[in-house]
């Protein structure tokens, strides 16, 4: 039986590499109940590219660095983390849902993490961004639209 995947969000990952960041103890929580539980992480190339500029600005290329560092060790070892290259067909599938979902402020790395959740699984994301319940995704850790 294939382990149950979740999707990781820049949310995520920008909380869990700031200890000082205000969701770092809740985001840790989650990681933690994860790992115990030997769920599979998926994520993106966008997501990550997101999460390394996002840190870079905040906090310099020495930041950037260990994450990055952090998301390639833990890639290589077998069933923890999925790394999901976007394709044309995602970015096609990203722009349908901007289109049809004109009305929030969503970025395009949210539709393309949309767009790959919604064709490849996994249907819950480790986000604190409710733009994800707008397709029936669940989101952990429990969310509400703010």
């Amino acid at each position: 039986m294939m382990a149950k995947r979740i999707f990781v969000d820049s949310w995520a990952w920008i909380a869990l590499a700031d200890a000082d960041d205000p969701q770092y103890r809740q985001a840790l929580g989650v990681l933690k109940g994860l790992k115990a539980d030997g769920v599979r992480l998926a994520t993106t190339n966008v997501v990550i590219c997101e999460s390394w500029e996002n840190l870079r600005r905040r906090f310099g290329l020495a930041a950037a660095l260990r994450f990055y560092h952090y998301v390639e060790d833990i890639s290589t070892k077998p069933g923890t983390l999925d790394i999901i290259s976007v394709n044309a067909h995602d970015e096609r599938d990203a722009l349908r849902i901007a289109r049809h979902h004109d009305d929030q402020d969503l970025s395009m790395v949210d539709c393309l993490s949309l767009a790959v959740m919604r064709q490849l699984g996994p249907h819950t994301a480790f986000t604190g961004d409710w733009h994800f319940t707008l397709l029936g995704f669940s989101a952990i850790p429990q969310i509400s639209r703010s």
